[in-house]
């Protein structure tokens, strides 16, 4: 999980908005299902503190194939492409994307 560091010290986080999980034994499937749990208890989290939706985003990888996905209010959109370890430039350029993306959402509270 990658959250905004709280006032209270590195032990508490504040604001999570992006959820890594491993695909163990490169099973997709149950590793989506275990980071979009995390999402959405992600997303109520900052709910309850907010009182506004911000959109949380997922990443699975089994260190080679990376998915990524995000949820925004009740919409679950993952991407059609799967990026690779051999595009090392495209999944870097995904990856600042959605840390970008985190950065402007979080500069709104």
């Amino acid at each position: 999980m990658v959250a905004k560091r709280s006032p209270m010290g590195k032990i508490f986080l504040t604001n999570p908005f992006l959820i890594i999980v491993g695909a163990k034994k490169d099973n997709f499937e149950e590793g989506w299902a275990q980071c979009i749990a995390e999402m959405i208890a992600a997303q109520k989290l900052n709910y309850q503190e907010h009182k506004t939706s911000t959109p949380i985003f997922g990443i699975v990888s089994n260190g080679v194939i990376w998915e990524f996905a995000m949820i925004r209010e009740n919409h679950f959109t993952k991407e059609v492409r799967i990026y690779t370890i051999q595009d090392l430039q495209l999944l870097l350029s995904a990856i600042a994307y959605m840390f970008e993306q985190s950065k402007l959402e979080l500069a709104a509270f």
